[in-house]
Parts: structure tokens; C-alpha cells; sequence
């Protein structure tokens, strides 16, 4: 799900896929109790006249998000709830329900591109960001996540750190994953929209399945890392049974756990050219325990696709064990108490997860906040100068602008 400004056709085969073009659309939604009853020239409606909201999709840093129907067109969307800090008030955004998983999901699927394939996919990126740039807008965190389908549509989304620019200024603020932040955002801090060209430049070589997801899991929060194992070990066997059975080709003296001279033989049996220092890096992520092996349920945890773990009822799940006493909130103490059951942490690892995780400062963790570092752990994020997401107002009515 996302605000997406293309529209590109892609074809899962290898053969080059038709490029289209869509002007943007924006849909808000905005409930408002004041007695102004417009908003940019158009007349408040209730929401609930043209949609009818049904089950919790997700929850973010900004908010919750449904699955809507529009009443008219039978046609779903993802409708996000935001709520505003200094009344009761909340306002919703409508966006496409984009259902087909990120780019990083399709390239998992295939295991391996052609040239021709990865050029395909790599044109509707480009469109994607041309689309942006021509509009004015830098995007800031361009990566394989943030760019979605919907069936064989490929979409630029997550528009959190984007903010409109103008040609020839010089910006500072240093924003984006690391993994794909331009040299600008290193050093003395002065970009303009080439960071977004150099970020789209590291997504064209596509890995393998496998070594592409242990890069992402590497950069992850400690936290997010035993939360997403707590996650695969309560998965059903049948979800989990092809990443048990890649496990086990990779296992090349079969003895159930990767020892680091097993996980390179494995990782040379898919094809990796990796140096003996990256083997060693990943091998040091992967190993969420410490204790020198990487056994089925660690390695299922760094190499299954990120949204079938983040499914909101996973994150419940996953909340609820670190919430010992079931009160919404996870503490300090149940967090040490969590880690220690896996041989994890120390005193420094919990301060700097309720450091980082606790964003009002209250000793504590919410839900909500539990969410937002599972869905964005990865990131570095700043103050955006003219965010996209600061035009959600009001209560009680609806402004729709296509």
C-alpha cells in the first residue's frame, strides 16, 4: 500500500513488459465537527456514504489501516485511519489496496532473473521515479520494499520520508536505509534528487532469494530480529516447509544446524560469489542466538518474505509474548525477561531498544510502537520538510481530490 504516482506494466516473464503511464490520483478522507464545510473548494461528505470500512489491515507509525469498499463500484481500497494529537479528531486517507507483495517478495519467488527480466523491472522503477521527480517530489527511501504490485503492476509507495524540492537547492537532512543511502547522506550532508537515482541504481542487481533477504535481516534492529523468530516458530508447518527444505540442500553434512563452513558451502551451492568477510557478516546476523550455529527456525526467520511475517496478526502474536503480564504495554523488565529465555541481550541492548522503540518516553511500549519499529526498524528517520502525510484534517465528513 502506498500514494503512487505510476503506473507501470511489468510481465513475470522474461520478456520485456509494456510500460504504461497513469496521471497521479490522491483520495483523502476527512472528518471535521467545525462549522467550515470545505476544505480546497470542496464540500465535506460522510465517509460512510461512499465506503464501508471492514477488517484492521495493519497498523503503522501514523496509524491504522483498513480494507474499504467503495459502495458504488464494489472496488476495494486500504483506507488509513490517522488520528490527531491535540483534539479527538481523525482523518482518513483512501489508497489502492496493493495485494501482490514487494518487489523483494517477486524476486524471492523466482529465485533467479534474467537480464532481460531484471531490465523490465528495473524500466517501471525508473518510470516510477521519473514520475516523482517530474511532480517535484524526492522520494528519499527508494529500496526493493517500497515497490509494490498489484498482480503484474509494479508501484512506487511508502512516501514517509518524501517531501516536495526545488531545482538547485541544496538539502542536509539525512534520511533513508542505509543499505541504499546515496554517498551524499555519509559525509558532509548536501543532496539534491540524485540520491533517489543512486538508490534506484542499487536495486538493479538482483540477488538470489536467499542472500538478498539475509542483507536485509543484517540491518535490523535486535529487537525486530527475536520478534520475527518468535514469529516463524508459531508458524504452521505448511508455510514454513519450502524454507525447511532449502535449509536442508544448503546443510551439506546434514547435521541439522549451519555451521559457518556450512553456510558458505551453502550459499556457493545457490550461486553466491560472496567474500569470506560478507560470509562471515551474514553468518553472524542469521545466528540470532549467538551460540555459533544457525539452526531451521533462525534460518526460516532471515530468509522468509518480510510481509507474510508482518501480517498484522503475526505482529499480535509476537507483541503478546513480550507483553508478559497482558497489559498492552511491554516494560523493560519483560523485554530482559523475553531476551533472556533466548540467550539474548544484555543491559546495554535494553536501554538502547527503549531508547529507540519508545517514542513518547513514557518507560514503556505500546503496541503502536511496537508496530512502527517492526515496519520501519531498518530506517533513519528525520523530520521531513514538507512530508506528504501532513494533509489529513478534520472529523465526521470526507473530502475526496482525483
Amino acid at each position: 500500500m502506498g500514494c503512487c504516482l505510476s503506473k507501470s506494466q511489468y510481465s513475470d516473464s522474461d520478456s520485456a513488459a509494456q510500460q504504461q503511464q497513469q496521471a497521479p490520483q490522491l483520495h483523502v478522507h476527512v472528518y471535521d465537527d467545525d462549522d467550515d464545510d470545505k476544505i480546497l473548494g470542496k464540500a465535506y461528505e460522510d465517509i460512510k456514504l461512499h465506503f464501508t470500512i471492514a477488517e484492521e489491515l495493519g497498523r503503522g507509525e501514523f496509524g491504522r489501516i483498513y480494507l474499504c469498499t467503495e459502495n458504488s463500484t464494489g472496488l476495494q481500497f486500504a483506507c488509513k485511519s490517522i488520528s490527531k494529537t491535540s483534539k479527538s479528531d481523525e482523518g482518513y486517507l483512501k489508497r489502492e489496496h496493493c495485494d501482490g507483495g514487494t518487489l523483494v517478495d517477486r524476486i524471492s519467488d523466482r529465485e533467479r532473473y534474467t537480464e532481460k527480466a531484471a531490465a523490465s523491472v528495473f524500466r517501471s522503477v525508473v518510470n516510477a521515479l521519473h514520475a516523482c521527480h517530474s511532480n517535484g517530489i524526492m522520494h528519499r527511501d527508494l529500496k526493493p520494499e517500497n515497490f509494490i504490485f498489484t498482480t503484474a503492476t509494479l508501484k512506487a509507495s511508502d512516501f514517509g520520508l518524501a517531501f516536495f524540492f526545488e531545482e538547485g537547492n541544496v538539502y542536509e537532512e539525512v534520511v533513508g536505509t542505509p543499505l541504499y543511502m546515496a554517498p551524499e547522506l555519509l559525509g558532509p550532508c548536501k543532496y539534491g534528487k540524485e540520491i533517489d537515482i543512486w538508490s534506484a541504481g542499487l536495486i538493479l542487481p538482483i540477488d538470489t532469494a536467499v542472500i538478498s533477504r539475509v542483507k536485509q535481516f543484517r540491518a535490523m534492529s535486535k529487537l525486530k530480529k527475536l520478534a520475527l523468530k518468535v514469529i516463524v516458530e508459531n508458524l504452521p508447518a505448511e508455510e514454513i516447509q519450502k524454507h525447511k527444505e532449502t535449509f536442508k540442500q544448503m546443510d551439506t553434512n546434514d547435521s541439522g544446524t549451519h555451521t559457518y563452513d556450512v553456510f558458505k558451502a551453502g550459499l556457493s551451492k545457490l550461486g553466491s560469489t560472496l567474500t569470506e568477510v560478507d560470509v562471515k557478516q551474514y553468518m553472524q546476523a542469521a545466528d540470532i542466538d549467538g551460540n555459533g550455529t544457525i539452526d531451521y527456525i533462525e534460518f526460516i526467520t532471515c530468509t522468509m518474505q518480510r510481509h507474510k511475517l508482518e501480517r498484522f496478526q503475526h505482529l499480535h502474536k509476537a507483541f503478546q509474548y513480550f507483553d508478559k503480564n497482558n497489559d498492552q504495554y511491554i516494560t523493560a523488565d519483560e523485554l530482559e525477561a523475553a531476551f533472556k529465555e533466548y540467550n539474548m541481550g544484555d543491559d546495554a541492548t535494553i536501554k538502547e531498544i527503549m531508547f529507540e522503540v519508545d517514542r513518547d518516553k513514557d518507560g514503556r511500549i505500546s503496541y503502536e510502537e511496537f508496530c512502527a519499529t517492526m515496519k520501519t526498524g531498518t530506517h533513519l528517520r528525520g523530520t521531513s520538510y514538507r512530508n506528504l502525510s501532513h494533509i489529513f484534517i478534520g472529523k465526521g465528513k470526507t473530502f475526496s481530490q482525483q
